[in-house]
């Protein structure tokens, strides 16, 4: 006899290779009904005691177990679990937490795309409310933070709510090492991923072996060199506070933005 939780975070009974969900609760007693009640018509219950210990009376049901079931149930709520708590992407969660599992409990489980629509839905959940201005936006400390289970100080810059072009610039103290140590950054900014209120989220990276990591990731409002000085500024005062010396001395990325790097280490 198990509980887990269902959909909308109240519990379900799991005995004997059935679902139950909670119909009533009495002085002494719980009254459970088989979760296929709508879907199958089956009147199979039981009745436990108030602590769920003990069966106290049963109903059959018309249908067989479902053991495989019960177990992609279980899967799903850690996957949903996991978003609560690390933010991880949906595909990274279902190659970690669905994929070992055997064949017939990833069927029951519904396709790869269905098992991510289900965990975005749980992650949309849990993100704020989308303020109307730069102004109201307010970071909480979750938000500030890498997901678990290794948590980091990600904030690197806020400008703040005063500011008339509000940036936030992001990144970790390991990403930021990484990126000094490199003589060559790549820049860019991109468009689509970018929330309404800012421009555009610019990213630098960094040469690893074959490719190029995302080290540090900026939420811009507009393009002017104003931003792209204080982008740099901030991040220059990021890595003196840490010890670190920038050395880019190669820089790939548009010219005109070329320059404003440029003129901000003036």
């Amino acid at each position: 006899m198990e509980l887990i939780k269902n959909n909308s975070g109240g519990l379900k009974l799991c005995l004997n290779g059935y679902m139950y969900t909670k119909k009533n609760t009495k002085k002494t007693s719980i009254r459970w009904e088989c979760s296929q009640k709508r879907g199958l018509d089956c009147l199979g219950a039981v009745n436990t005691d108030i602590e769920v210990q003990t069966v106290l009376s049963s109903k059959d049901h018309n249908h067989e177990a479902d053991f495989d079931k019960i177990e992609a149930t279980k899967a799903v709520n850690v996957m949903k679990n996991g978003a609560n708590i690390s933010r991880g992407r949906p595909q990274q969660l279902v190659v970690d937490v669905l994929q070992p599992l055997p064949v017939e409990v990833r069927a029951a489980a519904g396709t790869t795309n269905a098992v991510k629509q289900r965990i975005r839905r749980q992650m949309n959940k849990l993100r704020p409310k989308d303020p109307a201005s730069l102004q109201e936006l307010d970071l909480s400390e979750d938000w500030k933070h890498t997901g678990e289970p290794y948590r980091h100080p990600f904030l690197l810059h806020d400008s703040g709510r005063d500011s008339e072009n509000r940036i936030l610039v992001f990144g970790t103290g390991q990403a930021l090492r990484h990126l000094c140590a490199s003589n060559k950054w790549y820049m860019d900014g991109t468009h689509p991923p970018t929330p309404g209120l800012f421009r555009q989220l610019y990213v630098i990276r960094a040469p690893l072996g074959n490719t190029a990591v995302t080290c540090v990731y900026a939420l811009l409002p507009g393009k002017s060199q104003e931003i792209y000085e204080e982008l740099f500024q901030s991040l220059d005062q990021k890595c003196e506070e840490m010890g670190l010396t920038p050395d880019s001395s190669i820089v790939v990325i548009l010219y005109n933005e070329i320059k404003s790097k440029e003129n901000a280490n003036k």
